[in-house]
């Protein structure tokens, strides 16, 4: 009986503690970010154009305007007897500069990948571009993260 008191108690205590979710989805949904300038690799730069407009709403309150500089960059890191290179090093990164009313904030998301320098060219070439997708998507929602925070 003490026991299933108790239990209540810390139930009730927990329960109305004010928690709420860290990726709150409505928080997501109230965002519209507008890329004003791309700098820098081209690539990840259509990326970040593709899947922040797919994501926008055009009714939300929140207006961003954001500056975007990114670079990659691959590195030899091994290479064999006869001099090709059998591994690398791809450094990816985005700089977000983030812009409301009177409000400045630099975000800056760097990934690095080192892969094997793989025998079709084809294969490698797809694998990168795989690579640069999925990061661009993690940084756009850490930045959309960022800006639901603000």
């Amino acid at each position: 009986m003490l026991r299933n008191i108790a239990f209540l108690l810390i139930f009730i205590i927990v329960a109305n503690c004010g928690f709420t979710p860290l990726y709150n989805i409505k928080n997501f949904k109230d965002i519209n970010i507008t890329i004003i300038d791309f700098q820098g690799d081209n690539e990840i730069n259509e990326l970040i154009d593709f899947y922040s407009r797919k994501k926008n709403e055009n009714t939300a309150k929140n207006q961003f305007n954001i500056k975007v500089k990114s670079t990659s960059e691959k590195k030899i890191l091994l290479k064999d007897k006869s001099g090709t290179a059998q591994q690398y090093e791809l450094l990816f990164n985005i700089l977000f500069i983030i812009a409301k009313e009177d409000y400045l904030k630099d975000l800056n998301i760097s990934e690095s990948y080192n892969i094997q320098n793989l025998e079709d060219q084809y294969d490698e070439e797809n694998y990168i571009k795989n690579l640069k997708e999925n990061f661009v998507k993690k940084a756009l929602e850490r930045l959309r993260l960022e800006l639901s925070l603000l």
